[in-house]
């Protein structure tokens, strides 16, 4: 039997391009192009482990208004927004199993100024997907804007189709 969590486990989930592009215009410039990768990120967002819990995507209000409405329906998952300070709110009497910080860049980066500042914890991993080549964006997520390297160390890679999956967890200062 697996022990509810008093904190959730909070991750920063997304996909970019070679040149850490996100988006162009509130869209994925390769939608469609690599549907693994959207099948990679429903598969990791709705599994949990407690019967009647539910993961959190929590992104900014644009990203949002881009989400297919069953995107805002699924039984394993609750969409929340983030103010553009980085704060959020879960409802009360969701069982979270895991928050995923999803973007966009905005609300990434005032979470992550957040952190900086001892405001917000550390995000517990990254789970980054490299979609090949680079698209043209409009919006970039940096290594440096997310702490890979001084905040976070690689801890497992996959590849699948021309798709990179790299797992960071949080390294420790102490």
């Amino acid at each position: 039997m697996t022990e509810h969590l008093e904190t959730p486990g909070v991750y920063v989930i997304l996909a970019r391009d070679e040149a850490g592009g996100i988006g162009r215009g509130g869209n994925l410039p390769w939608q469609g192009q690599f549907p693994e990768d959207l099948h990679f990120f429903r598969r990791r967002t709705m599994q949990t482990t407690r019967p009647r819990s539910k993961n959190v995507l929590v992104m900014g209000h644009r990203t949002i208004s881009t989400l297919p409405p069953p995107m805002h329906r699924c039984p394993k998952r609750c969409v929340v927004a983030m103010d553009r300070d980085g704060t959020f709110q879960v409802p009360p009497g969701v069982d979270v199993e895991t928050i995923f910080l999803c973007g966009g860049a905005a609300s990434l980066r005032a979470y992550m100024s957040r952190c900086e500042r001892g405001e917000a914890p550390w995000p517990d991993g990254l789970i980054l997907t490299t979609i090949p080549g680079v698209w043209d964006c409009d919006v970039h997520v940096s290594d440096e804007m997310l702490g890979v390297g001084t905040q976070y160390v690689e801890t497992d890679s996959s590849q699948k189709n021309g798709i990179v999956v790299r797992h960071y967890t949080f390294k420790s200062l102490f």
